[in-house]
């Protein structure tokens, strides 16, 4: 039970390390780009269209890195969406190791807030798989000023945002979240 205890995050994440030369980007319209955070670095990719309706901001599983993650940027290209999409600490290129649900939500929001001006006034969707889930609902559990500006919110990391009194006007009506769970019954 102890061997079981010290090893948890090996069965919880499954990241795939990639080395810091590693090229992501694949295609001109896709931009590779580093946020920095306390204590690490995060690698991302950004596929940023011309004029697109808005942004899918895409939080992975808990394997794999973004050059497994980053799939089909010809389907958001038919939809005219741009996509954004990080790896989390000591996943692919990131650095850092993941020490807390409220850190991978602080560096959640920190992320957002790199690329969330960019698309004031357009649709944003905020969409999870697996590990991604929770923090994809967090994000758009932000009230709307928060969504559009990537500002910080006024709860703490591990506070749950949901409040019980909140109005579904408070939910922008450009923001979705979606989240499945990878589990094959979607």
């Amino acid at each position: 039970m102890a061997r079981l205890w010290f090893k948890q995050e090996k069965l919880l994440f499954a990241p795939d390390v990639l080395a810091a030369s590693h090229p992501l980007a694949k295609a001109p319209d896709i931009h590779e780009l580093t946020i920095d955070v306390p204590g690490a670095q995060l690698s991302a990719l950004h596929l940023r269209l011309p004029a697109p309706k808005g942004v899918v901001f895409f939080l992975h599983g808990n394997g794999g890195s973004l050059e497994s993650w980053f799939i089909n940027p010809e389907f958001y290209r038919r939809a005219n969406y741009d996509l954004f999409m990080i790896d989390y600490r000591g996943y692919g290129k990131s650095t850092g190791h993941i020490e807390s649900e409220a850190q991978l939500r602080t560096d959640v929001r920190a992320a957002w807030a790199t690329v969330a001006p960019q698309y004031a006034g357009r649709k944003v969707v905020f969409y999870g798989r697996s590990l991604g889930t929770g923090l994809a609902a967090g994000a758009a559990a932000l009230p709307a000023t928060h969504q559009r500006t990537g500002a910080q919110h006024p709860w703490p990391a591990d506070a749950d945002p949901v409040q019980p009194q909140r109005h579904a006007q408070d939910a922008s009506s450009a923001s979705h979240a979606a989240a499945h769970c990878g589990c094959g019954a979607q």
